[in-house]
Formats: structure tokens, sequence, C-alpha cells
């Protein structure tokens, strides 16, 4: 998770989203708070390259995370606010996508908008 934050703050977006597609898996593994954090950075990340509906999708799940127990940083917050900010000014709100069960992560897309859709595991 380090690397791919550390790649992010670097505005290597593509490599940071990647590398956290490629540990979705571990997805369950992890605690709420690396959850919440893993969401943050994969959607600022995709939206950073123009999947607007994942980035849609992570962001919200890291919100419903955090809504339910709060555990990011106060600069983790604001990346996530402002990551919500962006998608609005772009159109995209919960109005114009389906929103994820409470307590269960977004169905990710892959980095190219259109892709299909994938279920993940269900979070703790």
């Amino acid at each position: 998770m380090s690397s791919a934050e550390t790649a992010y703050q670097d505005g290597r977006y593509f490599e940071a989203a990647e590398g956290l597609a490629e540990r979705e898996h571990e997805i369950p593994d992890l605690t709420p708070r690396q959850q919440a954090r893993y969401g943050v950075y994969r959607g600022m990340s995709l939206l950073q390259i123009g999947d607007y509906e994942g980035a849609h999708r992570w962001l919200l799940y890291a919100k419903l995370l955090e809504d339910k127990k709060p555990t990011l940083s106060s600069r983790q917050k604001r990346l996530l606010d402002g990551g919500f900010t962006e998608l609005g000014n772009r159109g995209i709100n919960n109005d114009r996508l389906m929103r994820p069960r409470p307590g269960s992560p977004p169905a990710p897309s892959k980095s190219a908008p259109g892709a299909p859709l994938t279920p993940l595991p269900s979070v703790r």
C-alpha cells in the first residue's frame, strides 16, 4: 500500500492504480483503516487517469468505510472530499451511478472506461 501511496504522491497515477489493482485480492485481509486508505488512493489514482466510474466506486467505498468508523488522516479525508468534488464537477454523482450496498466493496472497473466489472470478496 505504501508504494502505491508514494506513486500517487509522485504523480505516477497509472502505476499507483495498477499496483493497487494487482493487490485487490488482499482487501479482505486488511484492517478497516487500510481498506479505507486503499479506496482513497485507488479512487484518486483512477480519477487522475480519467476512469471516473472506477474512481467514484472506490471513493464511495472509502467514504462508506470512513462513515462507519473514521480512520483516515486529515490529508486522506481532504483527498477523498476533493475527489468527490472533482467527480461532481465532471457530472459524476450518486444519481448517475449505482451505489454499492453499505459494507460491500464496489465492483471495480479496469483502468479503461467501459471495461467489464468484476465482483470483489466481501469486506469484514
